[in-house]
């Protein structure tokens, strides 16, 4: 995984941060995780309610989690699988490791970076 500058452009590229997940600083203030969905994401049928058949919920799919460094703004993309769903990071209270939930290949299981 690298690290590239955060820029305007990624911005308007997220949209909007995934409903109803809150942002969470690491224990240092050094780095910032988020979940965040392009405004226009493919949503199963059904609607915004309910699950996918890989447990996802609906208003989730399309989320990736993003790490920004506050000191530089470089960002990176710890759960980089194409086609992946990532949302709900939590930094460790030791600020060493990410976990958030991750659906890949098979159904939503936790994820750490």
């Amino acid at each position: 995984m690298a690290w590239q500058p955060f820029t305007v452009d990624h911005l308007l590229r997220l949209r909007r941060p995934t409903t109803r997940v809150p942002l969470h600083l690491s224990p240092d203030g050094a780095l910032l995780a988020l979940s965040a969905q392009p405004a226009r994401r493919n949503t199963p049928a059904g609607g915004g309610q309910g699950f996918t058949a890989e447990g996802v919920l609906t208003e989730m799919v399309g989320s990736r989690v993003i790490v920004v460094d506050t000191g530089t703004g470089a960002i990176a993309d710890p759960f980089t699988a194409p086609g992946s769903t990532s949302w709900g990071p939590q930094w460790s209270p030791d600020g060493r490791t990410l976990a958030a939930y991750v659906q890949q290949e098979g159904p939503v299981c936790l994820g750490a970076w």
